[in-house]
């Protein structure tokens, strides 16, 4: 991904508080915001194209920041042909401890 693993990492760092403060299990995120948000180069449209996330999910592009820091992606194609949301969902180990951290919480 042409986001250096640094920010992309970072991003996803910022994504898994934001789930983690929100007590949520994933979080679906515009397009336009993951642009601006994750400080990429990638031109918008690029953004757009569901090629473009299908590589970093299949690991073709350097795209690890999202895996070593328990984020999982998933998007849909629009009528359109392109990609306008991501959804970002932790992973099951980050599941788990975001449920642990809700039952600790609930029980306070």
């Amino acid at each position: 991904m042409a986001v250096s693993d640094r920010n992309w990492g970072e991003y996803c760092v910022a994504l898994r508080k934001q789930m983690f403060m929100a007590e949520k299990f994933e979080t679906t995120v515009k397009i336009e915001e993951i642009h601006v948000q994750s400080g990429t180069t990638v031109p918008l449209i690029d953004l757009r194209k569901p090629a473009y996330w299908k590589a970093g999910r299949s690991g073709k592009r350097s795209w690890d920041g999202a895996e070593k820091n328990g984020i999982e992606v998933d998007f849909a194609v629009a009528d359109d042909g392109c990609v306008h949301f991501v959804t970002f969902s932790l992973d099951e180990s980050r599941r788990g401890t975001l449920e642990r951290f809700i039952e600790r919480r609930q029980k306070q």
